[in-house]
């Protein structure tokens, strides 16, 4: 299905610029095409447009919060794997947002290696 990393779509949602850049910036290293957004709208307009392969999403933000960002990309693209970022993670919230169709779900503050596994078996599990 990707023929290598450049190929491979990510898009970045959350209301911390500084999550926003760090993540990119990992990403970016290993080659993925990364666009990141502030504003959960914007991102949404984006995957509906736009050839998305993964969604990075923070859980709360202003605006519209992340399980609905979840419920609104898989009604557009329901083949799309979502992973939930959150600094305030409950077994609640994991729960909801996996039963939501979320792919995984991880508490912040991350380990980038952490990210970059759940990224490749997110990818790995579109290519089954």
């Amino acid at each position: 299905m990707f023929n290598s990393n450049k190929d491979v779509k990510i898009i970045v949602v959350d209301d911390e610029p500084e999550i926003l850049r760090t993540l990119q910036r990992a990403l970016s290293r290993k080659g993925y095409g990364v666009v990141t957004f502030e504003d959960p709208f914007l991102a949404l307009e984006h995957v509906r447009k736009e050839k998305v392969d993964l969604v990075l999403s923070d859980l709360k933000m202003p605006k519209m919060d992340g399980l609905q960002l979840l419920l609104q990309v898989k009604a557009a693209r329901p083949g799309v794997p979502v992973i939930m970022l959150t600094g305030f993670a409950t077994i609640e919230y994991a729960v909801t947002a996996m039963q939501q169709g979320a792919f995984d779900f991880l508490r912040k503050p991350f380990e980038i290696r952490n990210i970059y596994e759940v990224v490749q078996s997110a990818l790995d599990s579109r290519k089954r």
